[in-house]
Order: structure tokens, then C-alpha cells, then sequence
């Protein structure tokens, strides 16, 4: 089953301090199924956080259409759980309190929230720290909160933008793991961005290789689904020497300007 269809998505952002348009994505088709693990790879600046920004609904396509199993995307949804490259918690909650926020809007009942929380701190590797707050926490424990208070909402999806660029590289792979870990327990949909070929081996089922436009979908690899695979292995070196020749021959990217195109400063 499709679970996420982007047919002919177009793109573009003005710069109003230079009085220029920056094409961020042009005619994008890409349709990805249910549980399936897609990674967007390619230099910063290509496009990859705003296919996702569209998909997570917080932008809105220029041209084309979006469909989340089947429906338009008309907003943000719980549905579509983002997790960003910072962990953005709340440093006055703790942890708990921190997750337990979209399941108090949700009205659940109070027992059961915390059944959820206690749940889901110890799925993500934090049984009993759910007390602490965010500075008492390590960056990669912050963001395995951040990953919990989506997956508390039981989304169908998840959409990750560049979740581990901030760790060092031990966390980074210890994170990763755990990711996989969790994802082979309950088999969501991820969209899953990253400028980092061996992170893009070692975690997807599929890469989307981007570059700028107007061919903004340079090429696409299916790896094999074998898992537990070794970042060791001598298939996986091949297929990131082989991506980064691929990213090397690119032209570069322009940054996407911060203002989507027809918007007013103040907005």
C-alpha cells in the first residue's frame, strides 16, 4: 500500500533582501510504501527538509499534489510525527511531562498516560528517567525524548530531519540502532533526511539521492532489506563509495531562501 504520494510538487522560495526566487524542489513524484524506510540524501541546501516540511504540512506546494495514505495533506497532523535535528523540549518539564503534553490534548485519562509514558521512555532505552529534566540530560537522551513524545502519539509516520547531525559520532550510531531497534518492533512508514552517506546505508530500505533543481531526484537505490546489516560490510562500503561519487558529481545548491514565495516579511 502507498502510504505517501508526491505528484509533481514544485517549490519555491523569494529572497527579499537580494529580490530573487530560489526554486527549492522541482516537479517531485515520489511515492513511498507503507513501512517502508526512505532516506532523502544530498548536500545541504538541495531541497530535502522542505519535501519533508510539505509532507509534515507545515509548508504548502506550489504546485502538485501530496496524499498521506490516500488523503490530501491539508496541515500538520499526529499522524505525521516530525522529529527535528534539535530536540525542542520544554526545559521547565521534565522528560514525562515533556511526552505526556500531546496525550493530555488528546484528554486521555490520566492513568493511562502514564501507562503510555512509562511505555514508551522505556521503548526508547530511558526506563526511570522520565524525573529528570532536559539540561539534566545527555544531547542523545534529549533527543531520544524528543523521539518518544511522537511515538507516544502513535503516528502512522515518521519524518525525520537530520536527528543525529548534532552528536558525536558514538551516539550517533548507538541512536541509529536504537532506531531500528524501535522501527522493527512496529514497522512505521520513515522519511528520514540526512547529508551523511553511511547513515543513509546503514538505515534505509531506499534512497532518494536529491540535488538542486530542476532535476531535483537524481537517482534512487534499493538496498537490501537483510537486517541487521554490518557498517563493516563490504556491499555497504560499495554502495556509499558509489553514492558518494554520486553527491560529488552534483552541482552545487543554493540555500533555500527564508521566505516562502508570495509571503509578506511579517509573516
Amino acid at each position: 500500500m502507498t502510504a505517501i504520494s508526491y505528484q509533481q510538487v514544485s517549490k519555491a522560495f523569494v529572497n527579499h533582501q537580494q529580490g530573487s526566487v530560489v526554486q527549492a524542489l522541482s516537479n517531485i513524484s515520489l511515492d513511498i510504501a507503507e513501512n517502508e524506510f526512505v532516506c532523502l540524501l544530498g548536500p545541504s541546501g538541495c531541497g530535502k527538509s522542505t519535501l519533508l516540511n510539505l509532507l509534515a504540512g507545515f509548508l504548502k506546494p506550489d504546485t502538485g499534489t501530496i496524499d498521506f495514505f490516500g488523503q490530501p495533506i491539508s496541515g500538520p497532523s499526529p499522524d505525521r510525527g516530525v522529529v527535528f535535528q534539535e530536540a525542542t523540549l520544554f526545559p521547565w518539564f521534565t522528560a514525562a511531562k515533556n511526552i505526556d503534553l500531546g496525550l493530555e490534548a488528546k484528554k486521555l485519562p490520566t492513568a493511562e498516560r502514564q501507562r503510555i509514558v512509562e511505555e514508551i521512555l522505556a521503548l526508547v532505552g530511558l526506563p526511570g528517567k522520565g524525573h529528570h529534566y532536559p539540561h539534566e540530560l545527555s544531547g542523545g537522551m534529549r533527543q531520544r525524548v524528543a523521539l518518544a513524545r511522537v511515538l507516544a502519539l502513535g503516528p502512522r509516520a515518521l519524518l525525520m530531519d537530520e536527528p543525529f547531525s548534532a552528536l558525536d559520532n558514538n551516539t550517533r550510531e548507538r541512536l541509529q540502532d536504537e532506531l531500528l531497534r524501535i522501527w522493527s518492533m512496529d514497522k512505521k512508514t520513515v522519511l528520514f533526511v540526512t547529508h551523511n552517506v553511511e547513515e543513509a546505508v546503514y538505515l534505509a530500505d531506499r534512497i532518494v539521492v536529491i540535488g538542486p533543481s530542476p532535476e531535483s531526484i537524481r537517482t534512487e537505490i534499493k538496498l537490501d532489506g537483510t537486517r541487521p546489516r554490518s557498517r563493516t560490510d563490504e556491499s555497504i562500503r560499495r554502495t556509499s563509495e558509489q553514492l558518494r561519487q554520486l553527491l560529488m558529481d552534483l552541482p552545487c545548491c543554493l540555500a533555500p531562501a527564508l521566505h516562502q514565495k508570495g509571503q509578506n516579511d511579517e509573516h
